[in-house]
């Protein structure tokens, strides 16, 4: 989906990222071997040194990426999960180079109506860039 928009891609090993963050903007984390799981203090400290954004993926399962934040940091304090029969859209609250060029109030669509599961988060101390919709 990325490079649909122009934002090049590269996969990185769970071994490899903590030492490669300085070269690149943002990273996606899908997914958190268990070696990194007892680094992500480690891993966003120096995010936070290279000034790489980081986004924690969804998987529904307990491993995932973001469900690891909530139990290993309690920062989100909470994660939902849904199965969604609507559709589901990114609301842009801050324009940023991922979306391209899009503006606050845009939306995107993330979900057709009836094809699967999303999930959300709350209590989170960051910087958030979009809220989720559905309808309902």
């Amino acid at each position: 989906m990325l490079e649909e928009v122009g934002i090049p891609v590269e996969e990185v090993s769970d071994d490899e990222i903590i030492d490669r963050l300085d070269e690149f903007d943002v990273v996606f984390v899908n997914g958190l071997g268990l070696d990194l799981r007892d680094q992500i203090d480690q891993l966003l400290h120096k995010a936070d040194q290279s000034k790489t954004s980081v986004v924690f993926g969804e998987t529904y399962y307990t491993s995932s990426p973001l469900n690891q934040l909530v139990e290993r940091r309690g920062d989100p304090s909470s994660r939902n999960r849904a199965d969604h029969s609507s559709s589901t859209e990114y609301v842009v609250t801050e324009p940023h180079e991922i979306f391209g060029d899009l503006e606050a109030g845009d939306t995107i669509e993330i979900l057709p109506p009836g094809s699967g599961r999303i999930a959300a988060y709350g209590g989170y101390s960051g910087y958030n860039i979009a809220d989720i919709k559905t309808e309902i």
